[in-house]
């Protein structure tokens, strides 16, 4: 009697021990199920970019702004150059879907037929909504320089060509919705160039197709080129990196060479012309300034 007891509970503690086994299994699936590195680098890297090309979109527009605006307070009059120094975006810190970008600008500016500079430090406090709106610029200094030396290319068209490629970029990750004004659809062309995969039409088709073969990712802006070719016609040359996971689902890093011929208005609206895009070979040394 007792010895079957014995086989008894012998069993118990057999079987016991495969169902902690099946239970620890279900879970270690579950997990890697869950967990998938590559989807999660992708995530990453789709968020950082759709947030530095936000913030950058807003700042590179209010420096554009100060060149012509003679009612801040914030800011001496008559600025004919600005230069981004430094720049930092925090993501970590702040309430959810709040971020803070510190940049250090050096600024020249007219006052009494004198050049004088100025040395800025401030932070802009972003809510990350769709428009991405400053809520806040906290000045941390300011104080004049005895001297300076700030290229004039650092003028009024430098901010506002970036603030157009920070908010293209956006558009190709997805973020922001073709805007009409921007892209007249009688003319527009966008020419697509992927290894072998080719496609000629207008943007709306073209960003179709490219999201398709591209991937799901995160565009950044590494450089930019402007120069006028007609009378009225701008051609601005980006070279992007993007990150992400292919339409294969392998993680793939990527070098884009975009030219782009605008139309400015005097509306400060740049209408697209047309888009050449081709795809180069990637840098393997990374990148290590925010801003361009």
């Amino acid at each position: 009697m007792q010895s079957k007891l014995v086989h008894n509970i012998l069993i118990l503690k057999h079987l016991y021990l495969v169902l902690c086994l099946l239970g620890l299994y279900s879970t270690s699936v579950n997990a890697l199920v869950e967990y998938n590195p590559t989807q999660l680098k992708a995530q990453q890297a789709k968020q950082y970019a759709q947030t530095l090309n936000q913030v950058a979109t807003q700042v590179m527009g209010h420096y554009a702004a100060l060149f012509s605006s003679q009612s801040s307070d914030k800011y001496p009059q008559n600025i004919n150059t600005i230069q981004i120094i430094k720049a930092q975006l925090e993501t970590d810190s702040g309430p959810p879907n709040q971020t803070t970008f510190t940049v250090t600008i050096q600024l020249g500016y007219l006052e009494d037929q004198i050049t004088k500079f100025e040395k800025i430090k401030e932070s802009f406090v972003f809510n990350l909504t769709k428009t991405s709106d400053i809520v806040d610029i906290n000045r941390l200094y300011q104080h004049p320089l005895k001297s300076g030396n700030i290229a004039v290319e650092f003028n009024q068209l430098y901010y506002l060509n970036r603030q157009f490629a920070y908010a293209w970029l956006l558009l190709l990750d997805n973020l922001h919705p073709i805007n009409p004004s921007e892209f007249p659809h009688s003319y527009a062309t966008y020419h697509l160039t992927i290894g072998n995969n080719i496609f000629f039409g207008d943007v709306q088709k073209s960003l179709k197709k490219r999201r398709k073969w591209l991937g799901q990712g995160g565009h950044l802006l590494r450089s930019i080129d402007a120069k006028k070719t007609a009378k009225n016609v701008l051609q601005i040359t980006l070279i992007i990196d993007w990150k992400g996971i292919s339409s294969n689902h392998k993680w793939r890093i990527a070098k884009i060479k975009q030219t782009i011929n605008i139309e400015p208005t005097e509306q400060g609206i740049y209408k697209i012309i047309n888009i050449n895009e081709q795809h180069l070979l990637p840098d393997i040394a990374p990148w290590e300034k925010i801003l361009c």
